[in-house]
C-alpha cells in the first residue's frame, strides 16, 4: 500500500497511519494549529477509506480550500494536493510507494526463478525409517488423548441443561413498546409454536412479577404494586417462556415501557378577589387545560438530573417547593409534539458553534432553545430566532459582523454564532461558568450582567439557593422556563409525547464521560 505523508506548513511531517486524523485549533486535535485564530477549534477531518484518504470539512467559520478552490463536504486526497485551512494554515499531501514491500515482492519472484529444479538423473533420497519404539509410544499417547476427550464429552453431555429444546416464540402485543402505564394494564402475548409451553414468566428489569400457567398466558401489571419502578423512567418488560420441565425457552424479545402514577389536573373555577396569586407572567393564565403533571419528588429528580449535565462544581438547591411548583406549572406549555424533529434541523449549526467552536456545555443551546421558542422560528417582542435574541443586543455587541446573514435566517447559522458568542461572554466570562445565573441574565448587556453579579451574595453557599437570591420576576421566569423545558424535553414519554425523543440524543456524543 502507498504511504501518505502530510507536510504541515512546509516544515513538519506527519505520516498518515490513523483511521481518522482531526485538524483544528483545539489542542486535542492530532494536527493542531493552536496559534492560528483563523482555524476553527475542530476544522476538518482526514479519514482513511480503504486504500485512500478523504478530507472532510466540518463547517468551519473561515472555510477550507483544496488546490486553491473552496470546498464543502468531503473530497478524496491525491499526491501533490494542497489544503489550506482558514486561509492561513497549509497541509501538502505526498503519496510515496512503499519501497520495502516492492523489494520483498522482487526478492520473492527472484527466488522462485532461481530455485533449482530436481535433476532427473539424480536418484531420489528415501526417507529414513522411524524407530519402532518411537512409533509405539506415539500411538499410546494418541490413544490416551482420545480416551480423555471421550470422557470429557460424556461428562458434559451428562450435565443437566437449563435451556429447552422447545422452539416456541412469543412477542408482547400489549402494552405497546414505549407506552406509559398509569393504571392496571393487561399484558398480552402473541405465541407461536406454543404446544410445548407450560407457563410464561413476566419480568420487569429481570425480576418476575407474575406467572401465567394457562393460555392465553395474559397477566395484569399495576404501577401501584411496583413503587420502585413507578418513576417515569424506561423499564424493560420481558415474557419468558417455560417448558413442562421448567426450563427457559430461549427468548430475546422485550419491550420498553414507562410506569408512573400521573396526576390528572381537573380545571377548577377561576378564583376572584384581591388575594388571588399573581402568576409569573401576567400574559399566561393561571388555569391551564387538563394536562398531565408530575409529583414534587419527580420534579426534584428531573431538575437535579438537568443540573448534573452541566460542568463546574456549583452546588444548587433545586428543592425549593415554590420553585418546583412554578416549574410544574409551566411544563404544560412545553408538552407539544414535534419539538425533537424541529431541533434536529439545527443540530449541525448548534454543535459546531456552541460545542466545537466555544466548548460550551452541550445541553445549554438545546434546553435554552426549547425554553425560549420550542425551536419555532416565530418572531416575537422578546426577540427573533430560536434563542429569541433582540436585534438591538446583537447589533450593540457587533455580532452581526461574525456572519454574512441575519439571526432571522432560516438556517439559524448566524443566530447560533451570535448566541454562542453572547452566552460564552455572559456565562463563562461574567458568571465564571455558573449557568443558572447566566440563564437568569439572558438579554442583559455585559455591563448590566456584571453590575447584577456585583449585587449578589459573595458566599457560594448563599448563592446556591438561587430561588431566594434571584428577585426579579423576569429573571426568575427565565430560570423556571429553562427547567420546565428540560423536564419535558428530556422525559417526553412521561408527558405523553410518544413520538418524540430526549433532546440529549442530539448531543450525547459530546457529553463528558
Amino acid at each position: 500500500m502507498d504511504e501518505y505523508k502530510l507536510i504541515i506548513n512546509g516544515d513538519q511531517e506527519h505520516i498518515l497511519d490513523d483511521e481518522i486524523v482531526t485538524v483544528g485549533r483545539a489542542p486535542d486535535n492530532l494536527i493542531s494549529f493552536s496559534d492560528d485564530p483563523n482555524v476553527s477549534r475542530y476544522h476538518a477531518e482526514i479519514e482513511k477509506r480503504g486504500d485512500e484518504y478523504w478530507v472532510i470539512e466540518l463547517g468551519s467559520f473561515n472555510g477550507s480550500t483544496l488546490n486553491g478552490e473552496e470546498f464543502e463536504g468531503e473530497k478524496p486526497l491525491f499526491d501533490g494536493d494542497e489544503l489550506v485551512f482558514g486561509g492561513t494554515s497549509e497541509i501538502r499531501v505526498l503519496v510515496e510507494e512503499n519501497e520495502e514491500e516492492d523489494e520483498e515482492e522482487e526478492e520473492s519472484e527472484a527466488e522462485e526463478q532461481e530455485s533449482p529444479k530436481p535433476d532427473a538423473d539424480e536418484p531420489e533420497k528415501k526417507p529414513s525409517k522411524m524407530p519402532v519404539m518411537l512409533i509405539v509410544a506415539a500411538l499410546a499417547v494418541g490413544l490416551a488423548v482420545i480416551l480423555v476427550a471421550a470422557a470429557g464429552l460424556f461428562y458434559f453431555t451428562r450435565q443437566p441443561s437449563t435451556a429447552s429444546a422447545c422452539d416456541a416464540q412469543a412477542s408482547i402485543t400489549s402494552p405497546g413498546s414505549g407506552e406509559t402505564i398509569t393504571e392496571p394494564t393487561n399484558v398480552e402475548i402473541d405465541l407461536q409454536n406454543g404446544e410445548c409451553v407450560s407457563a410464561v414468566s413476566y419480568r420487569i428489569e429481570g425480576k418476575e412479577f407474575a406467572r401465567a400457567t394457562s393460555p392465553p398466558f395474559s397477566v395484569s401489571v399495576n404501577p401501584d404494586t411496583f413503587p420502585q419502578f413507578a418513576d417515569g423512567l424506561n423499564r424493560n418488560l420481558k415474557a419468558v417462556l417455560l417448558d413442562p420441565e421448567g426450563k427457559e425457552i430461549d427468548q430475546s424479545r422485550e419491550i420498553t415501557l414507562f410506569m408512573e402514577t400521573i396526576v390528572t389536573e381537573t380545571p377548577e373555577e377561576t378564583p376572584t378577589g384581591p388575594n388571588v396569586p399573581i402568576p409569573l407572567d401576567p400574559k399566561i393564565p393561571t388555569q391551564t387545560p387538563t394536562t398531565a403533571s408530575v409529583s414534587l419528588s419527580d420534579s426534584v429528580k428531573m431538575s437535579e438530573n438537568t443540573i448534573k449535565q452541566f460542568s463546574g462544581s456549583f452546588q444548587y438547591n433545586a428543592r425549593n417547593p415554590n420553585f418546583l411548583r412554578e416549574v410544574n406549572r409551566l411544563t404544560a406549555e412545553y408538552v407539544e409534539k414535534g419539538y425533537y424533529a424541529r431541533a434536529k434541523k439545527y443540530r449541525d449549526v448548534i454543535n459546531i458553534q456552541y460545542i466545537q467552536e466555544r466548548s460550551l456545555d452541550p445541553p445549554l443551546p438545546y434546553i435554552l432553545g426549547m425554553s425560549r421558542s420550542k425551536f419555532k422560528l416565530e418572531n416575537s417582542p422578546e426577540g427573533v430566532g430560536i434563542w429569541k435574541m433582540s436585534n438591538e443586543l446583537v447589533a450593540s455587541k457587533g455580532y452581526n459582523g461574525l456572519c454574512r446573514e441575519t439571526i432571522e435566517a432560516p438556517n439559524q447559522r448566524c443566530a447560533a454564532i451570535a448566541s454562542a458568542a453572547y452566552l460564552e461572554e455572559i456565562i463563562i466570562n461574567v458568571f465564571d461558568g455558573d449557568f443558572i445565573y447566566g440563564i437568569a441574565a439572558f438579554g442583559m448587556t455585559t455591563q448590566q450582567a456584571e453590575s447584577w453579579k456585583a449585587s449578589l451574595p459573595a458566599d457560594p453557599a448563599q448563592r446556591a439557593d438561587f430561588w431566594n437570591v434571584i428577585k426579579s420576576r423576569r429573571q426568575r421566569e427565565q430560570v423556571v422556563r429553562f427547567f420546565a423545558a428540560a423536564m419535558v424535553a428530556e422525559n417526553p414519554q412521561k408527558f405523553g409525547l410518544r413520538n418524540d425523543r430526549p433532546l440529549s440524543d442530539l448531543y450525547k456524543v459530546y457529553m463528558r464521560k
